[in-house]
């Protein structure tokens, strides 16, 4: 990227391709029905047509690209008009005309336009910025949202006598200060020790119960068996562990790896368990008595991981979509045949990031792969001065990240 930032690249184009939204105006704080919208780089001076709306006749196809959202009481704004202007300073405008202004809340104003990079195709504003306030208006820094904490902290994993009467005694201690006196005599103490023998007798039978209650850890086979049979399912009597393996092919190229092949898993101090590739026995005879075939490359041991913006190196909770460096995977990458996009659709990715920082925790997160997109990005160049290919790759809203991931640390293994 040839600047510190994405904004420093996105006003520096040598060739000018895109634009972004500055800000919006409101034009008469009394009506606030009209605004205007400016831009980072002049629109006249893309080198592709510039954004223009007809001032004869706007249709609904026509301002499609403009959407308003985002409010409490009118969540979605209907935008009537839009039309060029010369704002200050004689820059080249739009002037957006809505049906009614929207309340006190933060609004999200976003143009989908090829012509607009897409990480600042999207302002916030308000409707009210007019009107008389002490608020600040300025966006404060990004920082990680902190974990939130309970009254006092609580030990989950206390399940037996010693553990739970420790806990109670720590919680009395933190909640009554003023309660000094633990030797066993006194009757706090007491019914600390009754109510900790309690809780080991429930944390017993509350395991027993749970464990049985669940397909992943019932103990009892008659538990699996009553469980299926709610939904007319009998259970194989084959079935046995199950997980995810992250494979590390060595040399180049790509290679089959076929169905059955044996796997171990290390154990401390003791023997490694045997395991085998492949959902079950079905796999290995899955076509005529041959075995299923994955494929798997060394391209894909650690997928290079793109960063739009160095001052956003992380991905927020909730992220569903990530870019990779370069068109991944490409034809010579895939068994002959194949589509490369659709061969990417439905495979598992394994996000990870290794800090250097002691200090910050490392991450895994499973993906699994819904959409492929091979695009580019026009702020980041090559040694020809061409937008260099990324690859938009997104998965299941189900599996969207419970944590932030920093890009800069962050490796995604394909052979999974």
């Amino acid at each position: 990227m040839p600047g510190e930032d994405r904004l420093t690249a996105l006003c520096e184009q040598p060739v000018k391709r895109v634009t972004g939204i500055d800000f919006v105006q409101i034009v008469d704080p009394q009506d606030q029905r009209v605004m205007h919208v400016y831009f980072i780089v002049d629109p006249e001076t893309l080198q592709d047509p510039t954004l223009t709306f007809s001032e004869d006749a706007i249709e609904a196809e026509q301002i499609s690209i403009i959407s308003i959202s985002g409010g409490e009481r009118l969540a979605e704004i209907v935008v009537e008009s839009v039309t060029n202007a010369v704002g200050d300073e004689s820059r080249n405008i739009l002037e957006v005309t809505v049906r009614e202004p929207g309340d006190f809340s933060r609004y999200r104003l976003a143009i989908a336009d090829d012509r607009v990079d897409r990480f600042f195709n999207l302002v916030e504003f308000s409707f009210k910025q007019g009107c008389p306030t002490d608020l600040d208006c300025e966006i404060p820094p990004h920082e990680c949202p902190p974990e939130q904490m309970v009254d006092f902290p609580v030990d989950y994993l206390a399940r037996d006598f010693v553990s739970i009467r420790n806990a109670l005694l720590d919680f009395a201690a933190q909640r009554y200060p003023d309660w000094t006196e633990k030797i066993e005599a006194d009757a706090g103490v007491m019914l600390a020790e009754v109510m900790a023998a309690l809780g080991d007798e429930f944390a017993y039978i509350q395991d027993r119960y749970a464990r049985e209650a669940y397909l992943e850890t019932a103990s009892q086979r008659r538990s699996l068996d009553r469980h299926t049979r709610l939904v007319d399912y009998n259970i194989h009597d084959g079935l046995t562990a199950t997980t995810f393996l992250d494979l590390a092919v060595k040399g180049t190229g790509g290679t089959f790896v076929d169905a059955g092949s044996r796997v171990w898993a290390p154990g401390q101090g003791e023997p490694p368990i045997p395991f085998e590739l492949g959902s079950g026995l079905a796999d290995t005879t899955a076509d005529a008595g041959m075995p299923r075939r994955f494929w798997v490359h060394t391209d894909w041991n650690e997928l290079p991981v793109h960063l739009p913006d160095d001052d956003e190196p992380c991905l927020p909770v909730g992220a569903t979509e990530l870019y990779l460096r370069d068109t991944l995977p490409i034809t010579d990458q895939v068994p002959g045949g194949v589509d490369p996009v659709r061969f990417w659709v439905g495979k598992w990715l394994l996000l990870k990031t290794l800090p250097g920082d002691a200090s910050v925790p490392a991450r895994r997160h499973l993906v699994r792969v819904t959409a492929v997109e091979h695009t580019s990005d026009p702020l980041c160049l090559d040694g020809s001065s061409n937008p260099i290919a990324v690859t938009r790759v997104r998965w299941e809203e189900a599996q969207a990240l419970p944590f932030e991931m920093c890009l800069r640390d962050m490796s995604v293994h394909g052979n999974i």
